[in-house]
C-alpha cells in the first residue's frame, strides 16, 4: 500500500467493480484522441453484439444523446 495523500474508503461492492468505470473512461479517452463521438465508437465496438448494442442505443435515446445541452447560468448555482 502507498499513501496517496488522499483519504480512501471501501467500495460498496467487490474490488473489481471499479474496472468498468476505468474501462469506460479509457474508451472515452480513445474516442476523444481519435476525434470520434464516444457513442459512435461504442456502437462500432458492439456491432457484433446486438443485445449490448440495443442496450447502448436505448440508454443514448433516453439520455437525449446528440441533442444540445440546455444552457446553464453557472453564476446562479449555489456553489
Amino acid at each position: 500500500m502507498t499513501d496517496a495523500g488522499i483519504p480512501i474508503g471501501f467500495w460498496r461492492s467487490v474490488g473489481a467493480s471499479q474496472n468498468g468505470f476505468f474501462l469506460e473512461s479509457f474508451i472515452d479517452e480513445i474516442a476523444t484522441t481519435g476525434k470520434k463521438d464516444p457513442y459512435e465508437l461504442r456502437r462500432h465496438l458492439l456491432a457484433k453484439s446486438p443485445r449490448h448494442l440495443a442496450a447502448l442505443e436505448t440508454a443514448a435515446e433516453k439520455a437525449g444523446w446528440g441533442t444540445p445541452l440546455p444552457r446553464t447560468d453557472f453564476a446562479a448555482l449555489p456553489w
